[in-house]
């Protein structure tokens, strides 16, 4: 499958990827008033981690050294995420929370120079501003209170993770096999849960009846589905495109809240939302277009070029 993905199958697994993870917001907002958010990991990747073995332990058969260190970092680094993105939760409101946590698009770009070496074009560091300005008209409340709280701080600290998360999975993703890789990534993240429990007072047995079909919802399409979505789609497109992509979970959260929820949908949404828009166009056809101009008009024998000669000369 992976072999013959075009970049458009690929694009379109990161929009499900995306739509899932918004759904899980109301989801999870539910679960963690009730549940631990340590426990909510734990049940969620232990669930996942299963699934994985079962559609693809085959793939750990034939796993090499490189493979099972990979695996390690991204499952580490999902579940450190997690631990901050909902604990951050529990003290800031779902929109703030989204809102900073979707902020990742914008260091994912310079941390992929970092590690990759490969610098941003201008028309990819365009749709990175362009998404974090409609994320911010989206989910930010410009009349309520701009304090930043102890939940919104927790919040931040989990971008840097996540976009950690986003740029090696680009790189695991094209060097080794993504299966292999993101399936014990799973079993990483359920061991740090279970590790992260031993240390905090332990595991509750008897949970809520309701939590149950929340965490099976959250541990079978948020994460199995998901990450397994995410890790064989960045195989076939770069870290800032794939996080651009990702971030419109926002926009699915929202209009989830506003269909499902009956939340009202406000004029400033709807800026969000163009912006949004425009920011993904760019960045699907930003560099093209500018390819394309570049070519008419700074091309030897082209008006613009044979003035310059003229002048120069």
């Amino acid at each position: 499958m992976n072999r013959n993905l075009t970049p458009l199958k690929a694009d379109l697994m990161l929009v499900l990827v995306a739509f899932l993870w918004g759904s899980s917001y109301v989801v999870t907002k539910g679960s963690i008033d009730l549940v631990d958010p340590l426990e909510v990991i734990f049940f969620r990747f232990s669930l996942a981690a299963l699934l994985s073995l079962i559609f693809f332990g085959r793939h750990l058969k034939t796993r090499s050294g490189g493979e099972i260190k990979a695996g390690f970092i991204l499952g580490a680094l999902l579940s450190l995420g997690l631990v901050f993105a909902l604990n951050g939760l529990k003290h800031t409101s779902v929109s703030k929370n989204s809102f900073i946590i979707s902020t990742n698009v914008v260091i994912v770009p310079f941390l992929y120079w970092a590690l990759c070496k490969k610098k941003p074009t201008v028309m990819s560091l365009a749709a990175v501003c362009l998404m974090a300005l409609g994320l911010g008209f989206l989910t930010l409340d410009f009349k309520g209170d701009f304090s930043v709280n102890k939940g919104d701080f927790i919040s931040f600290v989990c971008v840097f993770f996540y976009a950690g998360h986003v740029v090696l999975t680009d790189t695991y993703s094209k060097k080794y096999d993504p299966v292999c890789v993101n399936t014990i990534a799973m079993i990483t993240a359920a061991l740090s849960g279970a590790v992260f429990l031993l240390f905090t007072g332990g595991l509750r047995i008897n949970l809520p009846g309701r939590i149950i079909g929340d965490m099976i919802y959250l541990a079978v399409f948020p994460t199995f589905l998901c990450y397994t979505l995410q890790i064989k789609a960045q195989k076939h497109t770069n870290a800032t495109h794939a996080a651009i992509i990702i971030s419109l979970e926002s926009v699915f959260a929202t209009l989830l809240a506003v269909f499902i929820l009956h939340e009202e949908i406000t004029l400033q949404m709807v800026a969000g939302f163009v912006f949004i828009f425009v920011s993904v166009l760019t960045s699907e056809l930003g560099d093209t277009i500018l390819e394309k101009l570049k070519e008419k008009y700074l091309m030897p024998g082209t008006p613009i070029q044979a003035d310059r000669a003229e002048k120069e000369g």
